[in-house]
Order: C-alpha cells, then structure tokens, then sequence
C-alpha cells in the first residue's frame, strides 16, 4: 500500500536503477580543481628535490678511503 504522506513511492516494483541525466550523475560539477591540486603537487615536489639538491651535504666520494688513526690493525689468529 502507498503511503500519501511519503511522496517517493510509486506502485512499481524498485529495479534499483534510476534516469539520471549525466550532469545529475556527476558526483561534482566540471572544473579544474583537481588539474589545481595535482599541478601544485608536482611543483611542490621539484622545488623541495632542487632544496634537496642545493643544500644537502654532498656524499663522499666513493674511490677515496677514510681511515681514522683510532683504527686497530687486528692481526689474524694463529692456530
């Protein structure tokens, strides 16, 4: 029985499937938000990387050898 008090009722049965015009289908309205929040994504991520790249310590040099004069030479044992 239909309930006149409840206005979205009908005497069909519910198929679950309903007529939406593709602009009432969107879960948003077109714009360029999302292009806004990658774009400064990406920008944000260079500009750290060329911080990065100017101010952090440079690596040794990977062919020079460091030996502290603390070091032990620890002959091998004899049996």
């Amino acid at each position: 029985m239909i309930d006149p008090n409840k206005p979205n009722q009908t005497s069909e049965p519910d198929t679950g499937k309903s007529e939406l015009s593709p602009n009432e289908a969107r879960q948003s309205e077109r714009g360029r938000g999302l292009i806004y929040v990658l774009g400064g994504g990406l920008v944000l991520a260079l500009v750290v990387w060329a911080v990065m790249e100017l101010f952090a310590p440079k690596g040794a040099s990977p062919d020079v050898e460091t030996v502290t004069e603390d070091a032990e030479q620890v002959a091998p044992a004899a049996d």
